[in-house]
Order: structure tokens, then C-alpha cells, then sequence
């Protein structure tokens, strides 16, 4: 009874012992965010070579963008920081418009998500960026998306502009 205490007690330190994080702070956020700025460099100088290439990088470049924004201070930080991930979706979805239609519907929804959930604290007005975030559930809703919630989408990007 008593190894089993010391054996389990020995495992909790070697759990501690193993678990690392990244950087804190607004240090990891820049390094994130520049990351994310190459490998969306890389997806459209790729673009018209490579199309899987592309859309690969501009999928990583939305996984940057997003942790980048996770770890971000302040709440304009954060605000940028998901638009830039729906602009890098927006993109790896029309890149993948000819390939599969279905993913590129669920990817142009997912990045209506993320453009609407940056639509405040920005640097960019509310409103440009609602529209952008309405323009991603269009293009879904033409690819064959759920229409009733994607129409719940839409009216929500118009609400309080006048649309």
C-alpha cells in the first residue's frame, strides 16, 4: 500500500515534469502572427503553380493566425488577429472551391465565424468587416450549406446596419 502511494506520487512529478508551454505574452503572439503572414505569403505565391500546395499553406497560416490570437493581450490584438484567420480560410476555401464543394461551403462558413467574431475592437470598422463576414455565408449558402442557419448568419451581419 505504501509503494502504491510512492509509485503514484513519483508519476504525478513526472507528469508535471513533462507538460511545456509556449512562450507567454505578447512576445509569442508576434512571433505567431509573423508566421502566419509567411506561410500566407506562401499560399498565394503558390496559388497559380500549385493549388494543393496553396491551400495547405494558406490552412496553416489560419491555424497560426487563430493561436496567435488565443494568446494575444489585447482585444484589438485579438480582433485583427481573427480577421486575418478568416481571410487565410476565406482563401484555402476558394482554393478548394473545385475540389470538394461541400468542405468549401463548411471552410467560407467557418470563416464567416471567425470575420464576425472580429468584427468588434478592430482596427477595421464593425461594418466592413460584417460585410466580409456576410459575403463568407453567401458564397456558403451557394455551395450548399445549411440554409437555415446560414440565413440566421446573414441577418445577423445586417442587424444594426441597416440592411
Amino acid at each position: 500500500m505504501a509503494e502504491n502511494r510512492v509509485l503514484e506520487a513519483r508519476e504525478r512529478r513526472s507528469r508535471r515534469a513533462r507538460r511545456r508551454r509556449g512562450p507567454l505574452g505578447e512576445e509569442g503572439c508576434r512571433k505567431l502572427s509573423k508566421d502566419a503572414e509567411t506561410w500566407m505569403g506562401r499560399a498565394v505565391s503558390l496559388r497559380n503553380s500549385d493549388v494543393q500546395k496553396a491551400m495547405r499553406a494558406a490552412e496553416r497560416a489560419f491555424g497560426f493566425f487563430l493561436s496567435a490570437s488565443r494568446k494575444a493581450e489585447s482585444e484589438m490584438k485579438r480582433a485583427e488577429l481573427l480577421v486575418g484567420a478568416g481571410k487565410a480560410l476565406s482563401f484555402a476555401a476558394f482554393l478548394c472551391e473545385r475540389k470538394d464543394v461541400r468542405r468549401a461551403a463548411r471552410m467560407h462558413e467557418e470563416a464567416g465565424d471567425h470575420f464576425y467574431a472580429g468584427a468588434r475592437h478592430g482596427a477595421i470598422t464593425e461594418a466592413s468587416v460584417k460585410g466580409l463576414a456576410r459575403k463568407e455565408y453567401e458564397r456558403a449558402w451557394e455551395l450548399g450549406g445549411n440554409a437555415r442557419v446560414l440565413q440566421r448568419k446573414i441577418e445577423a451581419c445586417g442587424r444594426g446596419q441597416g440592411l
